[in-house]
């Protein structure tokens, strides 16, 4: 009796959680406490972006969380430049630096971490159309090679063998921890254990799952931005800041490892676009004093994390903060893109919200 007046409880507080943020949205927006020029004209915002597909291809994308669609990123830059001052990152913490008491609008750097060719295909002339700009963080093996990275190889590639083969798929996703996972969920499931290993590892596991599929599962609309098109974004005002060479995971990197993908990646990235790179972005977020210390060696002047919230005046620029935005954490319950949803997320009232 006990356990299934349990259940009710929590299927009713998952009915009403919705219904209770939407309210408390709505009622903060229009008594302007969620307003970000009284909640951010005293904070640097930045808004992370990864991916920015058409409806077709975020049907064929297996991690949908970190992806919107070209709509929901046309209305986001529409907020945004209602409501903030945007650009890159490292124009945006110079304003920041520089501002008088007086300045009352507040400001957001908008940024893209992987660059992947969705960017250059779907997000940049959303931009342009409206005269804004970004920072694009780079890989150097996916702006070298085209290659996708490791995430998404493994993302792809389960995605495909669960379509092909469940048993097998199901075989691997075992190694992972995930032998019961359901198969709409597995790819990102994977991707997330898969963080904990090393390079070595995460690559024996998605050689494992290629070599099942007999191909590496990726469609044909999907790619990476090479040198060229980021060389055309930096030329026309977009910042290009590096995102490691390999994707790696700083925190699991030897020191001669953590070397070539922090200071590494700046180099080759210089040398591919042509442009300085002087902003860097922590694969996944992740980070420790000895990173740090990699990125302020290489002269990084500005760094970004996964971490949740604004950043104040007192900010420490190699490890600044984020929000992610994404279209199912900017519509209501009844499926509306709502300013007030994307508000109170802005807002830093409700972290991770």
């Amino acid at each position: 009796m006990r356990e299934a007046v349990a259940r009710l409880k929590e299927a009713s507080l998952q009915y009403l959680r919705p219904a209770m943020r939407d309210v408390a949205a709505e009622v903060l927006w229009r008594a302007g406490a969620t307003d970000p020029r009284r909640r951010s004209s005293d904070r640097l915002s930045i808004v992370t972006f990864h991916r920015v597909l058409t409806r077709d291809q975020l049907e064929d994308y297996p991690i949908p969380e970190i992806a919107v669609t070209r709509d929901e990123f046309a209305w986001f830059l529409d907020f945004f430049q209602q409501h903030f001052e945007c650009g890159p990152l490292l124009a945006m913490l110079e304003a920041f630096r520089s501002r008088r008491s007086q300045d009352r609008r507040p400001l957001l750097a908008i940024t893209f971490d992987d660059g992947q060719l969705d960017n250059y295909q779907n997000a940049r002339p959303l931009l342009e159309e409206r005269a804004m700009r970004a920072t694009f963080f780079a890989t150097v093996v996916g702006t070298e090679t085209g290659a996708a990275l490791w995430h998404d190889e493994a993302a792809f590639a389960i995605r495909a063998l669960l379509r092909q083969d469940r048993g097998r798929a199901q075989e691997l996703l075992s190694q992972l921890g995930l032998g019961n996972a359901e198969a709409t969920l597995a790819p990102k499931a994977a991707t997330e254990q898969l963080k904990h290993r090393d390079s070595a590892g995460r690559r024996a596991f998605i050689d494992l799952a290629q070599d099942a599929l007999g191909a590496d599962g990726r469609p044909a609309w999907d790619g990476m931005m090479d040198a060229a098109k980021l060389s055309e974004l930096a030329q026309a005002g977009h910042e290009i800041g590096s995102h490691t060479e390999t994707h790696a995971i700083l925190v699991h990197c030897g020191q001669p490892e953590l070397e070539r993908e922090v200071i590494g990646s700046r180099k080759r990235l210089e040398a591919a676009v042509a442009a300085p790179v002087e902003s860097f972005c922590y694969p996944n977020g992740d980070h420790n004093p000895q990173v740090i210390q990699a990125v302020r060696t290489a002269g990084y002047k500005a760094a970004v994390t996964t971490e949740w919230g604004r950043n104040g005046p007192h900010m420490d620029v190699l490890s600044l903060r984020r929000c992610d935005v994404q279209g199912t954490t900017a519509r209501t319950r009844a499926g509306h893109l709502s300013p007030a949803r994307l508000g109170l997320r802005l807002s830093g009232l409700q972290p991770g919200l």
